[in-house]
């Protein structure tokens, strides 16, 4: 198991969690404090929602990285959870930017972390593609 990434997921599963909790319990009390209209409102909800479904699946990743097979490369494991969090950076900062903080602009940045997932998951594909296939034991026995 790669410590950092296991711990990294915990803070970013936690960290998506609280996200959700506050776009599904106090966001639109904020922005209809705002004065803003229930059309954008509705928009921004659905933002957010996108930002942390993205954000929690790739905390997922992240964990099941940390567990790989101990064959799986460490290098490549490693480089994939930095583009999984550089993908959570720019695809889900930006988007919980523009919902929750009312950023404008940076749309650019949007795709591009949307790249990163993409970079890590097929990183996990080529490191599956080329580690040796090795059953690993369960201690289950069934007689």
């Amino acid at each position: 198991m790669i410590r950092w990434i296991a711990m990294v997921a915990g803070l970013v599963g936690a960290a998506g969690v609280a996200l959700g909790a506050f776009a599904a319990h106090g966001l639109e009390d904020k922005l209809l404090a705002d004065g803003m209209p229930v059309e954008l409102i509705a928009k921004k909800l659905a933002t957010c929602d996108i930002a942390v479904r993205y954000h929690l699946v790739h905390a997922v990743a992240l964990l099941a990285l940390a567990a790989a097979a101990p064959d799986w490369s460490p290098r490549r494991r490693s480089i994939s959870a930095v583009a999984f969090l550089l993908g959570i950076a720019m695809f889900c900062g930006v988007l919980y930017a523009q919902s929750i903080g009312g950023l404008v602009g940076l749309n650019l940045v949007v795709p591009i972390g949307g790249l990163f997932f993409i970079v890590g998951w097929l990183l996990i594909a080529l490191t599956a593609a080329v580690s040796p296939f090795a059953p690993r034991k369960c201690g289950i026995t069934f007689d």
